[in-house]
């Protein structure tokens, strides 16, 4: 960092020089210049740099082709993150032990504590927020309390599940039931409704239309449905995480989700434990039909 810090002080008290002399009518001529500057950011590097010190550009290269390549380099690190990130999760986080004094989401979930900030009692949220799209959509405390995973949040007020909160709150019939609840909530919320509630299967609401606009063009509300996916899993419900891709793969085919074609490879159809159904998955998010068998029961997808 200092020898990179030096390399930039130096090029940049270079380029005052010339512009000094720019302004006497002096011009260094391409043989005598010490500098390049980078046709990307217009950063003036050390003559002897291959590429850009600040952006990372190649010596002389096109600023179109550069920016294809910065884009493409992007693209590759945030999957590659997204990758490592559900391969954790579906590994069950190697390595991460429980803080047993890290409680709130269970004291949350037998509605001892309010969610924060600015929230409320779950029992509250279940009854006076369902329904309540705008306060749904813009507020943006609640869902880490509603579906709490074993990852750090944006939202500093929440922690992070620990297992045994997971397993006291599926022991609990009421605290389970109220997770159930929950999801229901944010199903609405998206223009879908629980139809079965011990196989998981999901079919439209009657104000799918709606709803399906405001999801195809709010982007945190992927996030939201990524976190939803990992949280079932964490709760006990894995069978109903096919259910509901099954039903965003279908609006996908029908025209109403397309926006969500990348989520659905990337982020939802990966946090799915079994590979068996992972793999058909994502055969279907190509095709216009396919079953999945699984070991109980035929799912429909599309």
């Amino acid at each position: 960092l200092f020898h990179k810090h030096k390399l930039m002080s130096g090029a940049s008290s270079r380029v005052e020089e010339e512009k000094r002399e720019s302004k006497s009518g002096a011009s260094p001529s391409p043989a005598t210049a010490t500098y390049w500057t980078c046709s990307m950011c217009t950063f003036v590097n050390e003559l002897q740099a291959e590429s850009c010190m600040m952006c990372g550009a190649g010596a002389g290269s096109d600023p179109e082709v550069e920016r294809k390549r910065i884009r493409k380099n992007l693209k590759r690190q945030f999957s590659d993150r997204a990758s490592n990130d559900v391969k954790r999760y579906r590994e069950g986080y190697p390595g991460q032990k429980d803080n047993k004094d890290m409680n709130l989401n269970l004291r949350f979930y037998t509605n001892q504590i309010q969610s924060r900030p600015k929230g409320d009692y779950i029992e509250n949220i279940l009854s006076d927020w369902y329904g309540d799209y705008e306060k749904l959509e813009q507020h943006h405390g609640y869902i880490q309390w509603l579906f709490p995973i074993r990852e750090k949040g944006m939202n500093s007020k929440s922690q992070p599940l620990q297992r045994f909160e997971a397993r006291a709150i599926c022991r609990d019939p009421l605290a389970f039931q109220r997770f159930k609840r929950a999801y229901r909530m944010m199903l609405d919320f998206y223009g879908m409704q629980l139809i079965d509630e011990a196989t998981g299967h999901i079919e439209r609401q009657n104000n799918y239309m709606e709803r399906y606009v405001n999801l195809a063009e709010s982007g945190h509300n992927w996030l939201r449905i990524t976190r939803i996916l990992k949280s079932l899993g964490e709760f006990e419900l894995e069978h109903y995480k096919i259910h509901l891709i099954s039903i965003i793969i279908q609006e996908f085919h029908s025209g109403f989700l397309k926006a969500c074609g990348s989520s659905i490879k990337q982020y939802w159809i990966p946090v799915v434990k079994s590979q068996y159904q992972r793999l058909l998955a994502y055969n279907v998010s190509y095709e216009r039909k396919k079953e999945i068998h699984t070991n109980d029961r035929d799912v429909i997808l599309c």
